[in-house]
């Protein structure tokens, strides 16, 4: 123990006398830690095809990286920091409108990397295409036909256009086309749908890009009596038919009916509609025309009662015969002239209408012609005297 102790004390005494030299001999060296090269950013340019454009977007990209192969392509197309593809050259199609910022990340064969960007524009296509007006709005429950009216306010002429009608109780049975629309021009399609649930209907009107929101009020179908619409039609069908005669007989005996015709017109276009709706079974627009129908009767006859005969004097004789005349003379070139005389303030014709005969050439007709034209104003003229006298008494 003694001896440890002395041993001990020795120690301690050479390592406050010697500390240094004990440290560097006892000590090893230690070697100055490696530095490992520092990265060298790559050089990458891209390009890309188109940089913008309407949606769906198709882009072709083209990436040139100075660095040793193999290189490693990551290409982030949606921003997100994650790897859409690992081609050099990749193609991507933007689906929806917006701005994209590209990223292309490279690492050579060295370990070497950078990275580098692109910007894509997408935006919506517009056709120009808008929603003038549709009719009806309101329908009934069940099979309907709604028309719409398309207009193109756009740039470019429009081929085959369709349209469907996308809404919650709705099925859609048929559908017109339009084959041109040019820019500035309105059209009209036309959709069969039925309508399955009652009360206000929301929905679009999907034609090329465009939805066009639609509102419907559907109500209950109103059902009708067939036998009393039959017994209707028929009715208003006796009563064309009647008017029709009223208006002959009229027109044979010089009553000045000749502006009512048109009204007879629309009411035979009324009946024969409301006997298609019948025989297709479209009891509502049956009714309608049924009831147009009526209407339209009621005003000629009407007007039928009120008619008043056409007065003949010997202006509106020479007027409605003038034709006539002239043609005689030109078939048979032999009348050198008709000499129409007026007596009695030219209130009739004369009863001494004198005609004259003669073998002339086929060259006197024009002549025969001219005298009927002149002979016809003098006339005239007398009418207008006798017109002027009348006022002033």
């Amino acid at each position: 123990m003694a001896f440890q102790r002395v041993v001990y004390l020795i120690l301690f005494i050479v390592l406050l006398v010697f500390p240094a030299t004990l440290a560097e001999e006892v000590l090893p060296e230690v070697p100055p830690p490696e530095t490992s090269p520092q990265p060298i950013p790559l050089s990458i340019t891209i390009t890309a095809n188109p940089l913008s454009g309407t949606v769906p977007l198709a882009v072709q990209f083209i990436s040139a990286v100075a660095g040793k192969q193999p290189l490693t392509y990551s290409w982030d197309f949606n921003n997100d920091g994650l790897p859409d593809n690992t081609n050099q050259n990749p193609s991507f199609t933007f689906e929806h409108a917006g701005t994209y910022n590209i990223t292309l990340s490279v690492t050579d064969a060295e370990g070497n990397s950078g990275s580098q960007s692109i910007t894509i524009t997408g935006t919506e296509y517009d056709s120009g295409l808008n929603l003038s007006s549709y009719f009806p709005a309101s329908v009934t429950k069940g099979q309907n036909q709604i028309t719409f009216l398309i207009i193109n306010n756009g740039k470019e002429s429009l081929h085959d256009l369709s349209a469907k009608i996308i809404a919650d109780g709705v099925q859609q049975t048929s559908a017109t086309t339009i084959t041109l629309l040019r820019p500035g021009d309105q059209d009209s399609l036309t959709i069969g749908a039925v309508f399955l649930k009652i009360g206000e209907l929301n929905g679009v009107l999907k034609v090329e890009e465009k939805n066009i929101p639609l509102t419907f009020t559907v109500k209950e179908a109103v059902s009708y009596n067939t036998t009393e619409l039959q017994a209707s039609f028929q009715q208003v069908k006796r009563a064309l038919k009647e008017q029709e005669a009223v208006y002959a007989d009229k027109k044979a005996n010089d009553f000045l009916v000749t502006e009512i015709y048109d009204a007879i017109k629309t009411a035979q276009k009324q009946v024969q509609d409301a006997q298609q709706q019948l025989l297709t079974n479209k009891y509502a627009d049956a009714k309608l025309a049924i009831d147009l129908a009526n209407t339209t009767i009621s005003d000629v006859t009407q007007s039928l009662q009120n008619a008043k005969k056409q007065k003949q004097s010997p202006l509106i004789w020479l007027k409605d015969n003038a034709v006539a005349l002239t043609a005689i003379v030109a078939a048979s070139g032999t009348i050198s002239g008709i000499l129409i005389k007026v007596k009695n303030k030219a209130s009739k014709l004369s009863e001494n209408v004198k005609l004259k005969m003669n073998n002339s050439p086929a060259r006197k007709k024009e002549e025969d012609i001219v005298n009927i034209e002149k002979e016809k104003k003098e006339l005239e003229k007398a009418d207008e005297k006798k017109d002027d006298k009348s006022s002033m008494n």
